[in-house]
């Protein structure tokens, strides 16, 4: 196992080693010899200018069978599988399988490749092998689980690494203009309303609407014939109540003409 560092990084820098949060070892590189069931753990290292590293899952198996494989891959890389026997046996060809479904059958190659992987090449594998000990062969086998994990948006990415770009900039622009406008619409609005109602101590009064009665000055004059004295009398009516009051308090008028002189 090695631990690197931001190749950015300068002078002389010091690496440490911890399995399961112990410390093991303390340069770069860290190799196990003849490694055992008892090294499986949790491994991490640490630079003198850099925090401890995220852990790295070791397995040691003592079966006959074990099948490598990564524990995540992104869409669109390489999925190598690797179905290894025990050292110093004879094993007969692999057979590989996903979701319980061949997917290579007897293949003259330990390894299992797959090239550019999709959300549908996640899940079960497993792998299976013959493997002669005792003068008889058995079949053994290994599975393990692969998680393929969504890339994020490529367009989206490009944006945001663009150089001078900053994100924090544009979202104070859009809330300015956003409260910009919003200004503008209050100052019209209380434009438009203190041109309607006066403000107080404002020396204009408001306006006023007068309604003045229409002037009829028509005046209608019409003839009556009185049956009792046999006289024409003539009365005159203006259409406003004061002026038929008046008329209707003045006394008749009578014509001495007679009858057979005015006939309308």
């Amino acid at each position: 196992m090695t631990c690197d560092v931001d190749s950015t990084v300068q002078g002389d820098v010091t690496y440490n080693w911890f399995k399961d949060d112990n410390w093991i070892h303390s340069e770069k590189t860290f190799s196990i010899e003849s490694a055992l069931s008892s090294d499986s753990g949790n491994y991490q290292c640490q630079t003198s200018a850099s925090d401890r590293s995220d852990s790295t899952r070791l397995e040691v198996y003592d079966g006959f069978v074990t099948l490598q494989a990564p524990t995540n891959v992104y869409e669109g890389d390489d999925l190598i599988l690797r179905c290894q026997h025990y050292p110093g046996y004879t094993a007969k060809q692999t057979i590989f399988y996903r979701n319980n479904a061949v997917i290579q059958d007897w293949g003259s190659e330990d390894e299992l490749h797959i090239e550019n992987v999709n959300m549908t090449s996640c899940c079960k594998y497993k792998c299976t092998k013959q493997v002669k000990h005792h003068l008889l062969n058995y079949q053994h086998s290994d599975e393990t689980s692969v998680s393929v994990q969504e890339l994020f948006n490529k367009s989206e990415t490009e944006v945001t690494s663009k150089p001078g770009t900053s994100h924090v900039t544009t979202a104070v622009a859009v809330t300015s203009l956003v409260l910009v406008l919003f200004l503008i619409v209050i100052a019209l609005i209380f434009l438009y309303w203190t041109k309607r109602i006066p403000l107080p101590g404002n020396n204009q009064p408001a306006s006023k609407v007068e309604f003045k009665e229409p002037k009829d000055e028509t005046e209608n004059i019409y003839m009556d014939l009185d049956t009792n004295t046999g006289k024409w009398q003539i009365f005159s009516q203006k259409p406003h109540k004061e002026a038929v009051k008046d008329l209707m308090a003045a006394p008749p008028m009578e014509i001495s003409a007679p009858l057979n002189v005015i006939k309308q």
